[in-house]
C-alpha cells in the first residue's frame, strides 16, 4: 500500500474542496477568451504549488488551460542547472540565458499568440529579466554587455510571441498565502470577476508576511543548493516584489 503523506492529502482535500464550491467555473465563461493569469512572488511562496492547484481544478471542470511552469519545474535540466550555477560551474549569464530559452520554448509550444481559454504564468519572462538578471548584474556576477545581451533576446522573445509585459494593461492583486484553501478561492473569485468584466490580464503576487514561516517553508521544500542565498539575496527579492506588486 503507498503512504500519503501530508502533503498530498492538503493538495488533493483543497482540490476537492474547490471543485465543489466553484459552480460557476465552466468552459462556456471561457470559450472565446485570451485570460491570462500570472503567479509571481518571491522564491519559496508557494507559486508552484498553487498553479498546480490552480490547473488541475480548471481541468477537471473541462477549462482549457495552458500551463507555463518556471525552468526548474520544466525538465531536469533546469534543476541541475541551477546547482551548477549555485556551485559556480556555470555561469550567472549562461544560466539567465537557458531560463529565456526556455520560456521561448513555453511560448511556442503553447502557441501563446493564438490560444484561447486560461494561460497560466508562473513569473513571466520579464521577471528572469528586470528583477533576476538585473540582481546579478548589480551583484558584479553578469557583465554590462552581457546583462545587454539578455535584454536585447528577451525584446526579442516578447515580439516573437506578441507577450506582454507588466505594465497598466494588467490588474494587480496581493494575496498572503499563509492558508491555501483561502488563496485558491480568492485566487478563483478574482477569476470569475475578471471575465464578466472583460479583464483578460491579472497577475497575482503571493506573500508570506511571518518571515518564520517563510524561512522555514524554504528549508522544506527540499531543493538542493538553494540553501546557498543569501539572506541578503532572499531579502532583496521580498523587497522587490513587495514593493513592485501593490
Amino acid at each position: 500500500m503507498t503512504e500519503t503523506n501530508n502533503d498530498d492529502l492538503l493538495f488533493y482535500s483543497t482540490i476537492s474542496y474547490c471543485i465543489n464550491n466553484h459552480d460557476l467555473l465552466t468552459p462556456e465563461l471561457f470559450k472565446n477568451i485570451h485570460y491570462n493569469l500570472i503567479i509571481t512572488g518571491t522564491i519559496g511562496v508557494g507559486k508552484t504549488t498553487i498553479l498546480k492547484l490552480i490547473d488541475n481544478i480548471l481541468k477537471f471542470k473541462r477549462i482549457t488551460v495552458h500551463k507555463y511552469l518556471e525552468y526548474i519545474n520544466y525538465n531536469h535540466v533546469g534543476q541541475d542547472l541551477f546547482q551548477m550555477k549555485m556551485n559556480n560551474k556555470v555561469s550567472a549569464f549562461t544560466f539567465q540565458n537557458y531560463i529565456l530559452d526556455i520560456w521561448d520554448n513555453l511560448l511556442n509550444e503553447n502557441e501563446y499568440s493564438t490560444s484561447k481559454g486560461i494561460n497560466i504564468f508562473e513569473r513571466i519572462p520579464y521577471d528572469a529579466v528586470y528583477c533576476f538578471s538585473q540582481k546579478e548584474y548589480q551583484n558584479g556576477n553578469i557583465t554590462k554587455d552581457e546583462y545587454d545581451i539578455i535584454i536585447e533576446r528577451y525584446k526579442n522573445i516578447i515580439n516573437k510571441h506578441n507577450m506582454f509585459e507588466y505594465d497598466n494593461t494588467i490588474k494587480y492583486s496581493k494575496i498572503n498565502n499563509d492558508d491555501i484553501i483561502k488563496t485558491i478561492t480568492d485566487i478563483f473569485n478574482i477569476i470569475i470577476d475578471d471575465v464578466k468584466n472583460g479583464i483578460t490580464k491579472r497577475c497575482i503576487c503571493l506573500n508570506i508576511d511571518n518571515n518564520n514561516v517563510y524561512y522555514s517553508r524554504l528549508g522544506i521544500r527540499n531543493r538542493t543548493d538553494e540553501d546557498k542565498y543569501t539572506q541578503k539575496i532572499l531579502e532583496d527579492y521580498k523587497i522587490y516584489y513587495s514593493n513592485n506588486f501593490n
